[in-house]
């Protein structure tokens, strides 16, 4: 590795040009939807196809958003807005059990649910169960960085993930 261009600005002493020599690259996320995989600090987790979904359903409004911080409300989502788009979620739900090979599931899952409070029950139940493995498997901090995550108080709370959109690849 080089230095960069600050810390060749001016002289410089050499424990301080060490500074800029060792530095970790940040950690990418990636969700990789075909293998089903959550892959972070080179570690991989598998994840069950409808949780996989949601991950990837919150990767793409990630990504097509970008802003910085994230948080906006076009890539966090309050509840009725995840609703209204759930079409999408089921549809990558059917894409990762086609291409597992596993049959197409006849009975409906609770995101498919048209009830809001159903809805909303079945959303918070999967949200936590992605939350509690990914934080399990990562250890804390790390695993809380790439969960989905709530901004905002009841009944306006919403929905995202805070990881910055340049360090998120979504494989699909």
């Amino acid at each position: 590795r080089f230095l960069g261009g600050e810390a060749l600005a001016a002289p410089a002493m050499p424990e301080e040009l060490k500074m800029f020599m060792v530095r970790e690259e940040p950690p990418r996320l990636v969700l990789d939807l075909r293998a089903r995989k959550v892959i972070y600090k080179g570690v991989e987790l598998d994840m069950p196809p409808l949780q996989m979904a949601l991950m990837g359903f919150f990767a793409r409004l990630r990504l097509a958003c970008g802003c910085q911080p994230p948080g906006c409300p076009r890539c966090f989502l309050e509840v009725g807005e995840l609703m209204d788009r759930a079409g999408e979620v089921v549809e990558i739900y059917r894409y990762l059990l086609k291409r597992a090979g596993l049959p197409p599931r006849e009975q409906k899952c609770s995101l498919m649910d048209e009830d809001f409070a159903a809805f909303r029950a079945g959303f918070n139940s999967h949200r936590s169960k992605i939350n509690r493995r990914l934080s399990r498997f990562w250890a804390d901090p790390h695993g809380r960085r790439i969960c989905i995550a709530s901004q905002g108080g009841s009944p306006t709370t919403r929905y995202g993930l805070p990881f910055p959109a340049e360090m998120l690849e979504l494989r699909e």
